[in-house]
């Protein structure tokens, strides 16, 4: 969702730069079947439980993250609503962006990144796949290199040396 709301932002407020991180172009199943009745359903299905499998490759570092136990069925519809609205303003992004994605996620693809690199105004804006990773990059393994691309990025719009 983060990445969503710096693209948001980002089509609306000049901006310096943008970096976007594991951002799905389109939710999983059962998400994206449920959207059109999402209105009624959520009266009767108010929470749901995840139950994916793990996708990280520290197991020391997921032990300590803080993980939802349930999912309320209003926010899937929220974040949705989000994702629309972000795609339809992404040719305004001027930006430059940078899009970091994790060849482990199985919820956002490399895939979800060319998507959203396609559609970007920025004429300067590049995809980075790493690995090594599940989906949440900025805590699991490789999350080191996540830090040293963000630094970089950030070094190389202010002027500065890295």
């Amino acid at each position: 969702m983060g990445g969503m709301l710096a693209m948001d932002l980002a089509a609306s407020v000049p901006l310096a730069g943008l970096v976007v991180m594991s951002t799905p172009w389109v939710l999983p199943p059962p998400a994206d079947l449920l959207y059109p009745i999402l209105p009624l359903l959520k009266r009767v299905w108010r929470y749901r439980t995840p139950n994916e499998p793990s996708d990280w490759v520290d197991k020391d570092a997921e032990v300590i993250n803080v993980h939802y136990r349930v999912q309320p069925l209003h926010a899937v519809g929220e974040l949705m609503k989000l994702q629309r609205s972000v795609k339809s303003h992404l040719g305004d992004v001027s930006c430059p962006a940078r899009l970091i994605y994790s060849d482990g996620d199985p919820v956002a693809q490399p895939e979800h990144g060319e998507s959203y690199l396609a559609q970007l105004g920025s004429q300067d804006k590049r995809l980075i796949r790493i690995t090594g990773s599940g989906h949440n990059i900025v805590r699991d393994a490789a999350r080191t290199q996540v830090y040293e691309l963000i630094t970089e990025f950030v070094h190389s719009l202010s002027g500065e040396a890295a």
